[in-house]
């Protein structure tokens, strides 16, 4: 997939160099007759939308530092809005009629991080998420993923809403681990080598404690959760990125006191 990136015609060699070379690590670029050649992304089949927002505007031809889209299928659809960070995050669409939507980072930077989407299938993401690093969310089966506003994610977190292989009941061939959809609140803390599957619901507010695996539904916000399976450990909490230290500096008379 190729598209054209203007540059101002008033732009010297040097100036030109230096938006290529900032761009090198993103893009195939090639020159023509005054233009960047842009090799985006991998887009296979037709009535596929990649697009980024931002006040208002729509873009489509920009590729972003740190982000590969793979498509192979059609009428799939990528919206992404303005301010976003990458640092080697892959979104990865197989299938027909698959949609992922991404709001602003903001300031904060989602890293090592693969989006799949599969079998007419949504991943929606709310703004501000930060992650730190080796997070995979899978959705397929047309059952659908939503992230929250303000989310902080650990290291090394699986959340998918279906199990890849089926399990049966012998006697009656009941389909026992049928796709579900996973929702994610805003302000939601999900600790590292957490797993979140089918039917999850993190209420608003909620920290998830490191290798936990939430498989139900929790309706209560502002909860601790933790263990395997999951169940509510502390109520009536809230959480802040601030580390420790910082928060001990910034609140030490009322600590004191």
């Amino acid at each position: 997939m190729q598209s054209g990136l203007n540059l101002p015609k008033n732009l010297c060699i040097k100036e030109k160099n230096k938006i290529c070379n900032s761009l090198k690590n993103m893009l195939y670029l090639t020159w023509n007759r005054g233009f960047i050649m842009v090799e985006k992304f991998k887009v296979n089949g037709f009535g596929n939308e990649i697009l980024f927002t931002k006040d208002g505007q729509v873009y489509t031809d920009i590729a972003i530092n740190g982000l590969s889209i793979t498509i192979n299928g059609n009428n799939n659809k990528v919206v992404i809005e303005l301010p976003a960070n990458f640092v080697n995050t892959a979104i990865v669409i197989d299938g027909d009629n698959n949609k992922f939507s991404l709001k602003t980072t903001k300031h904060r930077t989602i890293r090592h991080t693969t989006f799949g989407l599969e079998g007419g299938s949504e991943i929606t993401v709310g703004s501000g998420l930060s992650v730190y690093r080796d997070v995979h969310v899978v959705a397929k089966n047309g059952k659908n993923i939503s992230i929250g506003d303000e989310c902080m994610f650990a290291r090394e977190i699986m959340i998918r809403n279906n199990d890849g292989h089926v399990i049966l009941d012998r006697t009656t061939g009941e389909l026992l681990n049928a796709p579900e959809n996973i929702v994610i609140g805003d302000n939601v803390w999900i600790g590292a080598r957490v797993m979140i599957l089918k039917g999850a619901v993190v209420p608003n507010g909620s920290v998830v404690g490191a290798m936990a695996m939430v498989n139900k539904k929790f309706d209560e916000e502002h909860v601790l959760i933790a263990g395997v399976p999951a169940k509510v450990v502390r109520t009536n909490i809230e959480w802040r990125r601030e580390d420790f230290a910082k928060y001990m500096k910034n609140n030490s008379s009322s600590v004191e006191g």
